[in-house]
């Protein structure tokens, strides 16, 4: 395993979850999640980041002062 200096870019992804029951369709329920991801009063600031080797951690924004911003 080759080790990536920290001052390179790294890949990750980045994952966001929200149930909802509320709609009829896939894209209606995607509209919501947006609109809830994008409003800077939501609660929605915590993130599960996975990196290339599988490596898993649930990023909290509002624990670090991050999460809101105006």
């Amino acid at each position: 395993m080759t080790a990536t200096p920290a001052d390179l870019p790294q890949y990750y992804h980045v994952a966001w979850m929200i149930d909802t029951e509320d709609f009829t369709d896939p894209r209606e329920a995607a509209r919501y999640a947006l609109r809830a991801v994008s409003d800077p009063q939501s609660l929605a600031h915590v993130f599960t980041v996975t990196d290339r080797n599988g490596n898993t951690v649930d990023v909290d924004l509002d624990a670090t002062g991050e999460g809101v911003t105006s």
